[in-house]
């Protein structure tokens, strides 16, 4: 059973990595600003400009799909190694494992809202206008925000046991990044090929941040199946992480 307590420590302890992480470097917390407007730039250099599409607003299509996926890439790839980073306090206190990816996923949220808080000004900026589909965005938070805490928590559990599964990790998420639809638009795919790309739930809830902020066109029925995907990841992590649990201070080194 997940209590109260533990929860309160996973909201400390991502609070005290963010602390130490914007203590570390020179520009503090305006790196986390800085950093995410250089990723996005690059790409919107290279997609957006050195190879125009010509296709509408690309700029704010492109920007829609590079924030969702950093959120979800840069929780992901953190959360994978929650457990190990942490040796040195599993080998002192015993600690409920989950606490370890939960407090990863929410410092990754708390740096990822500064980031969408600059998108939304953007797409006011350029001339969108807040609409009824936008109170949807809330839901659609939280979903990724679940989705991308059960991978985490898989992916968590299991490196330990296969410390392999690091670069595997890195691997798929480059592989996904490409077919994610970040890019392009997978409804405009002709055949089969978009009913596949859309098996990726994450490639669904890219194309309702568009729809909600950007097309003002936002049928709520494609939110169902990440969210049965984000439901069933996040109950086999919990399970996973508790039938571990005291086993992790025995396998890491």
């Amino acid at each position: 059973m997940i209590k109260r307590h533990y929860l309160l420590l996973a909201g400390y302890k991502a609070y005290s990595d963010l602390k130490a992480e914007a203590s570390r470097g020179f520009l503090g917390v305006t790196w986390w600003v800085i950093e995410p407007i250089l990723y996005m730039g690059v790409f919107y250099f290279a997609f957006g400009m050195m190879f125009s599409r010509g296709e509408g607003d690309y700029v704010s299509f492109l920007l829609c799909g590079l924030v969702a996926w950093k959120w979800f890439a840069g929780s992901v790839a953190t959360g994978c190694s929650s457990i190990i980073a942490h040796r040195g306090i599993i080998r002192l206190v015993y600690v409920p494992k989950y606490v370890f990816p939960l407090a990863s996923m929410l410092s990754g949220t708390a740096k990822f809202i500064v980031v969408f808080v600059l998108l939304i000004a953007y797409l006011l900026y350029v001339g969108y206008v807040p609409n009824r589909s936008w109170l949807w965005l809330p839901a659609l938070l939280l979903l990724q925000f679940f989705l991308a805490l059960g991978v985490s928590g898989i992916l968590a559990s299991l490196t330990p046991f296969f410390p392999d599964l690091r670069g595997l990790t890195e691997s798929a998420l480059m592989l996904l990044f490409f077919l994610s639809g970040i890019f392009f638009d997978i409804e405009k795919i002709d055949g089969e090929a978009a009913s596949w790309l859309f098996l990726n739930p994450l490639a669904s809830l890219i194309n309702a941040y568009r729809s909600i902020l950007i097309e003002e066109a936002f049928d709520a029925s494609v939110l169902l199946y990440p969210a049965l995907i984000s439901a069933a990841l996040l109950v086999l992590s919990i399970l996973l992480l508790v039938r571990f649990d005291r086993q992790y201070s025995k396998v890491i080194q």
